[in-house]
C-alpha cells in the first residue's frame, strides 16, 4: 500500500536519492532549492512523499511551499521560481494529493502547479494558463554534429566572431565574480522595466546549491571586463541555462552566442542529455526564434490552479495597463529603487 505524507527533504536521505533517479527529476525538485527559497523568503516547504507503507520506500514526491502574504493571500505553491516542476507522482493520484494538501492547509485559496509534461488528473475545476513555453537543446549528439546543426549566420558565425573578437570564457570562482554578474542582471531586468530579484537570491543559490555541486557560474569576459553571465544550475542529466544577463555593448562582440556555446560543451563533456534555455512568454517572438536557431525544441508550460479562483485577474481586466504603466517607470527609475521594488514585490511572488 502507499500512503501519503509530509517529509523533511533536506534532512530525509530517501528524497533526494528519488529524485536523482526519477527521469522527470529537475533540480527543482532538489531539497537544496527548498533551502534557497526558505533561506531567501521564509517560504515554508511542503514536501510531500508517496510511501510505500510496508518498506518505507519513496514511489513518489512533491515539493510544494506554503506562501503567506497580506497582498496575494495563503496558497500552496509548486517551488517558487521554478520554470516548471512536476510531480513525481502518478497522474492518478492527482486529486488525493490536492485533497491531503487542503486538510493540512486550510486556510489555503488554492494549489499551483507549474507542469512542463505532466498529464493531471484533478477535478475539473481548475485553471490553466499556458502563455509560456520552454526549450531544450539534445545534448546526445556528437559535439560537431550539434555545432553544425545551429544556425549558420546567427550561431555558429557569431561564435567565431566572438572568438575574432577577444571573447573570452571562464567559470566564476569568488562572490566578486557573483556581484558582476548581478550588475548585468539588474541592468537587464530595468531595460525590461522590471525589478531584479535581490541579491540575497543569488547569493543563496551560490552558498547552498553550489556546495551541493548544482550550480556554476559561467562568465565572459572582454579585454578583463565581464560582460556577460549565466548562473547555470544542473540536476540529473539537464543543465538549465536560467539566469543570464549580459551588457548590451557586447552584443556586437557576440558575448552571448560565446556564452551559451561554452556552457553546452561543458555540459556535453559532463555527460548531460539535454540544456534547459528557460523559459520564454509566448508573446516573446524573438526570443524564441533565437533559442530555436540553437536547435532548441520547443515545450509548453501549463501552469495550473486548482481550485479556479472565482476571479483571475487578467490582462482583459485592466492589469495589462498596470503592467505596462510599471514597466515604463521601472525603465526611468534609479537602480537602487529599483532594488528596493524587488525586494519588497518577490516576497509575494512565485
Amino acid at each position: 500500500m502507499l500512503t501519503l505524507r509530509t517529509i523533511d527533504a533536506v534532512f530525509d536521505r530517501r528524497w533526494d536519492d528519488f529524485v536523482s533517479r526519477h527521469p522527470s527529476g529537475v533540480i527543482y525538485h532538489r531539497s537544496a532549492w527548498a533551502q534557497v527559497i526558505a533561506a531567501t523568503y521564509g517560504h515554508t516547504p511542503l514536501y510531500i512523499a508517496l510511501e510505500e507503507t510496508r518498506t518505507g520506500e519513496l514511489a513518489g514526491a512533491a515539493p510544494f511551499f506554503i506562501v503567506k502574504s497580506p497582498l496575494t493571500g495563503e496558497r500552496v505553491v509548486s517551488p517558487p521560481f521554478a520554470t516548471f516542476c512536476d510531480p513525481l507522482v502518478p497522474p492518478s493520484g492527482t486529486a488525493d494529493m490536492a485533497a491531503f494538501i487542503f486538510d493540512r492547509v486550510p486556510t489555503a485559496r488554492h494549489i499551483k502547479m507549474k507542469l512542463l509534461d505532466f498529464k493531471l488528473d484533478a477535478p475539473s475545476e481548475v485553471l490553466v494558463s499556458s502563455s509560456y513555453v520552454t526549450h531544450f537543446i539534445d545534448l546526445r549528439p556528437g559535439l560537431d554534429e550539434l555545432f553544425n546543426a545551429f544556425h549558420v549566420s546567427s550561431v555558429r558565425q557569431r561564435i567565431r566572431r566572438a572568438e575574432r573578437n577577444g571573447i573570452t570564457f571562464r567559470w566564476g570562482q569568488s562572490e566578486a565574480d557573483l556581484r558582476g554578474f548581478y550588475r548585468l542582471h539588474k541592468g537587464v531586468r530595468q531595460r525590461h522595466g522590471l525589478p531584479p530579484q535581490p541579491y540575497a537570491f543569488f547569493k543563496n543559490m551560490w552558498i547552498i546549491l553550489g556546495a551541493a555541486g548544482l550550480l556554476n557560474l559561467g562568465v565572459v569576459e572582454h579585454e578583463g571586463k565581464l560582460v556577460a553571465g549565466s548562473i547555470v544550475l544542473k540536476s540529473g542529466h539537464t543543465y538549465h541555462h536560467e539566469y543570464s544577463a549580459s551588457e548590451e555593448a557586447s552584443w556586437k562582440l557576440c558575448s552571448n552566442q560565446k556564452l551559451l556555446w561554452e556552457i553546452i560543451k561543458t555540459a556535453h563533456a559532463d555527460g548531460a542529455r539535454y540544456m534547459d534555455l528557460g523559459r520564454s512568454e509566448m508573446s516573446n517572438v524573438s526570443l524564441i526564434e533565437y533559442k530555436e536557431r540553437w536547435q532548441g525544441k520547443r515545450l509548453h508550460l501549463s501552469y495550473c490552479t486548482l481550485p479556479a479562483p472565482s476571479v483571475v485577474a487578467n490582462e482583459r481586466n485592466g492589469s495589462g495597463l498596470l503592467k505596462r504603466s510599471m514597466e515604463f517607470l521601472n525603465r526611468r527609475m534609479p537602480g537602487r529603487l529599483l532594488e528596493w521594488e524587488g525586494r519588497l514585490i518577490y516576497p509575494h511572488r512565485d
